[in-house]
């Protein structure tokens, strides 16, 4: 598994900031590039996936009511 960030450090990265560096500005930086077991599941910030609007809305509603009854 792969992700590419889109991370312009405002400072010089040098090893005494590396982790505040990671901390705080690559993890919270834009992922490009995403691949998953060989397959590619966004490119150029563009999610590649066939997803069906419609099936994940009423899939998540009655995910949502068994949840409810359990709580």
């Amino acid at each position: 598994d792969l992700i590419i960030k889109d991370y312009i450090p405002p400072t010089p990265i040098a090893a005494d900031n590396l982790i505040g560096h990671f901390l705080f500005g690559i993890t919270n930086s834009q992922t490009s590039t995403t691949i998953c077991n060989g397959k590619i599941l966004m490119e150029d910030y563009k999610l590649k996936l066939k997803l069906d609007p419609e099936e994940i809305y009423r899939k998540s509603n009655e995910l949502a009511k068994n949840l409810w009854k359990r709580i």
